[in-house]
């Protein structure tokens, strides 16, 4: 995979030794805890699968979303943030929603949901369901003129202290310069740009 971005903190000397698939760092480090070395790739498979359907409901939209996860890629999550935006409609004025104990709240304008999940079960699958009514006497038109009636699409986020890219820190090969006793700790975040899925039953898919 070709490196598409990196930067490196307080490194004195960096070496790109791809032959062997390593990055040698040289570095004064400061004192307290501090991010060192971050990194992104033009192409990671995404840890996350999604199926996004929106349905007419009466003077409303229902509809519901099915997360797929990869035990597989042992990929574990810290949080999931879902972001259902419904411009071109009036404010959102009623919500109602599956699981009924799903954190799920809607912004300040009522014009999008958002569906968080910090506690994550030990499962392949999250899903959720809802319906929506809209207050029709206050329409806006506050996005692209094809998302209507049931084009819609979902945004999803999330936060893992697992590497997506696969890439290690090799906790037996860093050493200090002179010598002394140390305890080394770190850290891996991974996070990605939003994943957007749309509505199966639309008839947008980009925009």
């Amino acid at each position: 995979k070709q490196w598409y971005q990196r930067r490196v903190r307080g490194c004195d000397k960096f070496l790109d030794t791809s032959k062997n698939n390593e990055l040698q760092l040289f570095l004064t480090p400061g004192y307290d805890n501090t991010e060192l070395f971050r990194y992104t790739f033009e192409q990671v498979d995404p840890p996350i699968m999604a199926d996004y359907s929106v349905t007419r409901d009466h003077l409303g939209l229902a509809f519901s979303i099915e997360l797929q996860f990869f035990p597989e890629k042992k990929i574990t999550f810290e949080c999931i943030e879902v972001v259902f935006p419904f411009p071109n409609r009036g404010p959102i004025n009623s919500l109602k929603f599956d699981p009924p104990n799903s954190d799920v709240v809607m912004n300040k304008k009522k014009n999008q949901i958002i569906w968080r999940r910090t506690k994550l079960p030990n499962t392949d699958k999250l899903s959720l369901t809802a319906s929506v009514k809209f207050d029709r006497k206050q329409v806006q038109l506050d996005g692209h003129p094809q998302l209507r009636d049931v084009n819609a699409y979902a945004d999803i986020t999330f936060k893992s202290p697992s590497s997506l890219s696969k890439m290690r820190l090799d906790k037996n090969s860093v050493t200090v310069f002179p010598g002394t006793k140390f305890k080394l700790n770190h850290e891996v975040i991974s996070s990605g740009q939003s994943i957007r899925v749309w509505n199966t039953h639309g008839e947008v898919f980009d925009q």
